[in-house]
């Protein structure tokens, strides 16, 4: 997977969806999305 797929995959995001059981709510990611990319990316990687 590439940086770009999961910046795509956040931007498609429905911010009206509920929170998952982690309690991030879409919306936090899209609105943080170019801080999130890299961490995000960084742990899929190591699996």
């Amino acid at each position: 997977m590439h940086i770009e797929d999961i910046r795509r995959l956040l931007d498609n995001l429905d911010v009206r969806k509920a929170m998952g059981p982690d309690g991030v709510s879409g919306w936090a990611l899209k609105e943080y999305k170019e801080q999130l990319l890299n961490p995000i990316w960084e742990m899929i990687q190591v699996h």
